[in-house]
């Protein structure tokens, strides 16, 4: 591990109050899952950006009468 992932390990397990073995677990388990992970994401941000698109474009429409 390199200093700057003990260093971030280190701070996320002062700044959120959690046990440095909770912080591990955490960083484990999405390692271990990264691409699934990180496919779910993508979807999420994707549908989060298209309902934005489509309300924006409502409200364009809606102001343009």
């Amino acid at each position: 591990m390199s200093d700057f992932s003990a260093k971030l390990y280190q701070r996320s397990h002062h700044e959120y109050d959690l046990s440095l073995a909770a912080v591990y677990a955490a960083m484990t388990y999405y390692y271990d899952h990264k691409e699934e992970i990180d496919r779910h994401t993508a979807e999420s941000r994707a549908r989060v950006e298209q309902k934005f698109s489509e309300r924006h474009q409502a409200s364009l429409v809606f102001f343009n009468l």
